[in-house]
């Protein structure tokens, strides 16, 4: 029976529950006055109409960039790229990231579920009578104060948890976990463009160095038959024999510089080896020929015809911020929606079975409740992270302004230093030609005695330097131009990421 005080604490404990209730709902009715409105993202910003400075473009769609290895015609560096792309550790490696950032943040949504399990007990006692007496006397019936014997009990219940989505959390959180996903794939996508890029990069840095090898080597040729020739003419007298020590001292340092060179190219060639998934074969699994890279004449092929604002659509890094910014403020709704009640239904079931001496039975039972929870005393606490997320949106629009200017500016600088490596490449090859002549020119007229070997070494050291400067000029042509091409978003498609987020049902790599 219950006390006048009793019931008294029970009205006034319902009284306050009531107040409680009603200051929450209060609240809750003017959080939208408590926060300022989130204003909508920028998602586009504004560019100029043009580069620049900008190459002559080629007759191409900007699709073409999605692939742009393809267009130099070249198969060893397509070759190159299937295997780095399909093989390589970093690809790998980014692709496992996009399948772990989709499984991740899928438990976004599967929170708005129904939640629960089955749980079950199951035990066996067993009771004897050591001494003394267990019935109760002056009955009818002996009846035990103990049961005696196996007692076996089990139990399983299954109850769930299931929140009623009256004010759209779970649409809310799905658009934010749209956007968080396609941030990671954004990301797998630059890893991707940056593997091509490097890949490329280091093939033409490779072929460059062995058009280094090869011009060394035809330095030493030269020196070694120009030491040959001051050899007669010491020995005829013709010439003092401290010529002969001359053309000796660049013998030996020619020799240095092949071998310098030769170092520095395994190493290259180590490197891209690395970047395929191959590291640890063979130097002689990668020819590198330099007549692949000498025999461009025309220089590295043409850029699509491209505007700044493809940089918003091609560029992974650009997209991977729209993506952050569309989550920033995304979230900021979820975090609003925190505000307001949660109602869930709350269903179960059970079994429970009891077997004993003298009798055995089952029960079972079902219940089905309703869940209220109110944030009264943590609504300082939420509205506090609404106005933290706040700021975190404000920064996720800076970032993307900062890196549509950053791309911007990026590939504004590569297209115009680009232009300057072809015009410069064409104008040292005109100027390595032209001392080309003028070496064997002199080699002639020593030859024939009408020219002193001083004059044959300096035309020798003359054609030796203009030829190292065009190939390293026609090497920076071509390593600038992969710049290019993914400074304007290129090296990715919309289906690189479909194999990635695919569900993997075995262990083979994904092609």
């Amino acid at each position: 029976m219950q006390t006048a005080a009793t019931r008294k604490r029970l009205v006034a404990a319902r009284c306050v529950a009531a107040h409680l209730v009603a200051a929450g709902l209060t609240g809750l009715l003017l959080v939208g006055c408590a926060t300022a409105p989130t204003p909508p993202p920028p998602l586009r910003a504004s560019l100029p109409p043009q580069y620049d400075a900008t190459p002559p473009p080629a007759p191409l769609p900007v699709a073409a960039l999605n692939a742009w290895w393809t267009l130099y015609r070249d198969s060893q560096l397509d070759a190159l790229e299937r295997q780095a792309l399909s093989h390589a550790p970093d690809a790998e490696a980014a692709a496992a990231r996009l399948r772990e950032a989709k499984a991740t943040l899928s438990t976004a949504l599967l929170a708005f579920n129904p939640q629960g399990g089955i749980s079950a007990t199951g035990a066996t006692q067993n009771t004897q009578l050591d001494g003394g007496n267990v019935d109760l006397s002056g009955l009818p019936l002996k009846v035990p104060l103990v049961a005696l014997g196996q007692t076996s009990s089990s139990d399983a219940e299954f109850n769930v948890s299931w929140e009623i989505d009256l004010f759209g959390r779970r649409a809310a959180a799905n658009r934010v976990a749209k956007a968080d996903l396609a941030a990671a794939r954004f990301a797998f996508e630059g890893s991707r463009a940056s593997l091509a890029a490097a890949v490329a990069d280091s093939l033409f840095t490779a072929r460059g160095l062995a058009e280094d090898v090869e011009a060394a080597r035809e330095t030493l040729k030269r020196d070694q038959q120009l030491a040959g020739l001051v050899r007669i003419q010491v020995q005829s007298g013709l010439a003092p024999a401290a010529d002969l020590s001359r053309t000796s001292v660049e013998v030996a340092k020619a020799q240095a510089q092949v071998i310098a060179l030769e170092a520095d190219l395994n190493a290259q060639k180590r490197s891209l080896l690395v970047l395929i998934g191959d590291g640890t074969a063979p130097l002689s699994a990668l020819p590198i020929s330099p007549e692949d890279q000498a025999s461009g004449a025309d220089g590295p092929p043409r850029l699509p015809a491209v505007a700044p604002g493809d940089l918003l659509e091609r560029r992974p890094d650009v997209r991977e911020a729209e993506a952050r910014l569309r989550s920033a403020f995304g979230s900021i709704l979820v975090d609003k929606l925190e505000l307001f009640p949660h109602f869930s239904i709350l269903p179960g079931v059970g079994v429970s079975e009891l077997s004993r001496p003298g009798n055995t039975y089952t029960t079972s039972l079902w219940s089905l409740g309703l869940g209220l929870a109110i944030p009264v005393l943590d609504r300082p606490r939420l509205l506090a992270v609404v106005k933290a997320q706040d700021a975190r949106a404000v920064q996720a629009a800076a970032d993307y302004e900062k890196t549509v200017q950053t791309a911007y500016g990026e590939a504004s600088n590569i297209l115009g230093e680009l232009d300057a490596d072809e015009r410069q490449a064409a104008l040292l090859a005109q100027a390595a030609a032209q001392a080309r002549a003028s070496l064997d020119a002199a080699q002639a007229g020593y030859a024939a005695g009408v020219q002193d070997w001083r004059s044959a070494l300096e035309a020798q050291q003359a054609w030796s330097s203009a030829d190292a400067a065009s190939a390293q000029a026609r090497t920076q042509a071509l390593r600038r131009s992969v710049q290019a091409f993914k400074a304007l978003g290129g090296g990715w498609s919309e289906d690189d990421a479909r194999p990635a987020l695919a569900d993997r049902r075995s262990g083979a790599r994904p092609s």
